[in-house]
């Protein structure tokens, strides 16, 4: 089992570490992932966006394994969508 690792936009914590907690970029940066459809899944909350990259979900599942997502409601309504097309 692997633990998805969100991008976000927001400034990370004085305990978090980049690629390990969150995957710290700019709103420039996600502005330009979410264009070229790289998020398997993405929010915009008051602390900032919040996504899951597609190459991190594709990599772990074309290796078989299983991935837990921390999703609210919003990213759970979308990726059904999504698995319905």
């Amino acid at each position: 089992m692997h633990k998805s690792i969100s991008a976000t936009t927001r400034k990370a914590r004085k305990d978090e570490k980049n690629n390990s907690d969150y995957i710290f970029i700019s709103e420039e940066e996600f502005g330009k992932a979410i264009k070229q459809g790289e998020f398997f899944q993405w929010i915009e909350s008051p602390l900032g966006k919040y996504g899951i990259l597609l190459s991190s979900t594709v990599d772990l599942l074309a290796k078989g394994c299983t991935i837990i997502m921390d999703l609210d409601p919003t990213g759970v309504n979308h990726i059904k969508k999504m698995c319905r097309n």
